[in-house]
């Protein structure tokens, strides 16, 4: 008998939806920061990968860009790998830094 592969799920916790630093995001910064997390598993905390392909129809790829930059300069993420053009995606760590429910 096969195994139902089991879906994860993404929680943000209501601390961190009312905190200061959350509504100091822009919408599609805090979209993006849900797609990243969305892409955690236990397993991979620092190599989150997100390609564009995840997004389209969603966002173009300058808009995600703009929100990617804006959570690495306001703390949530980290770039850990930098991708390219004919190479493997960029990967990104949730920082934790204003998401306090999960800091160790």
């Amino acid at each position: 008998m096969k195994k139902k592969k089991q879906s994860h799920f993404c929680a943000i916790f209501t601390k961190t939806l009312y905190s200061e630093e959350w509504k100091k995001l822009t919408k599609t910064e805090m979209l993006l920061y849900v797609y990243i997390k969305a892409g955690r598993n236990g397993t991979n905390d620092t190599r989150i990968k997100l390609p564009y392909s995840y997004l389209k129809g969603i966002m173009n790829k300058s808009t995600m860009w703009r929100a990617l930059v804006g959570l690495i300069a306001k703390g949530w993420i980290e770039k850990t790998y930098q991708g390219g053009l004919m190479e493997n995606e960029s990967e990104y760590k949730l920082t934790l830094e204003h998401d306090r429910v999960l800091k160790r």
